[in-house]
C-alpha cells in the first residue's frame, strides 16, 4: 500500500494544461482500487492528500476533507463499481481493458462533478436567504456586509 501511494503521489505530480489558465493531474483513485481494492485504495489516495497538504502545501488543510471525499471516496469507489460491473459482463481481455479505461474516466469525471456541486451547494447554503444574514454568520466573509444585495454574485 505504501509503494502504491508513492506512485499516486509521483503520479499526481505530472500537471497538464487545461483551457482556460488551469491545470490538472492524474487521481489515481482507479488504479488504487483496481489493484489495491477500493478499502485500501480509499486510505492510499487519502494518505497521499494528506501528505500533499501537510508537507507540501498542495491542496491545501482547508479544503483537505472535500479533497478526500472526491478523490478518494467518490473517485475510488465509482471506478471500483464500473470495473467491478463491466468485468463481470466477460473475462476476456479486451473486456478487462475497456473496464479499465471506463473506471479511469469515470473517477475523474464523477469527482470533478461532486467538486462542482459541492461548492455550488456551499455557496448557496449560506446565501441562501438574501436579505436574512446575521452579523455572526459563519458564511459571511465579506466584511462590513450583512448580506448579499445582488444575486448574481451567487453565480461564477
Amino acid at each position: 500500500m505504501g509503494v502504491m501511494s508513492a506512485l499516486i503521489f509521483a503520479l499526481q505530480m505530472i500537471n497538464f494544461t487545461i483551457p482556460g489558465g488551469t491545470s490538472g493531474h492524474l487521481l489515481g483513485g482507479a488504479l488504487a482500487a483496481i489493484i489495491l481494492g477500493p478499502h485500501a485504495g480509499a486510505i492510499a489516495i487519502a494518505v497521499v492528500l494528506i501528505v500533499q497538504a501537510l508537507i507540501f502545501m498542495d491542496g491545501g488543510i482547508v479544503a483537505l476533507g472535500s479533497n478526500i471525499f472526491n478523490m478518494a471516496i467518490v473517485g475510488v469507489y465509482g471506478s471500483f463499481l464500473i470495473y467491478w460491473l463491466l468485468s463481470k459482463i466477460s473475462k476476456s481481455r479486451w473486456m478487462f481493458f475497456i473496464a479499465i479505461g471506463a473506471a479511469s474516466w469515470l473517477s475523474v469525471v464523477a469527482a470533478s462533478f461532486f467538486c462542482r456541486t459541492g461548492a455550488w451547494y456551499f455557496r448557496n447554503l449560506c446565501h441562501w436567504n438574501n436579505n436574512e444574514s446575521h452579523a455572526g454568520d459563519p458564511c459571511n466573509y465579506r466584511a462590513g456586509r450583512s448580506s448579499y444585495h445582488n444575486r448574481s454574485d451567487l453565480l461564477y
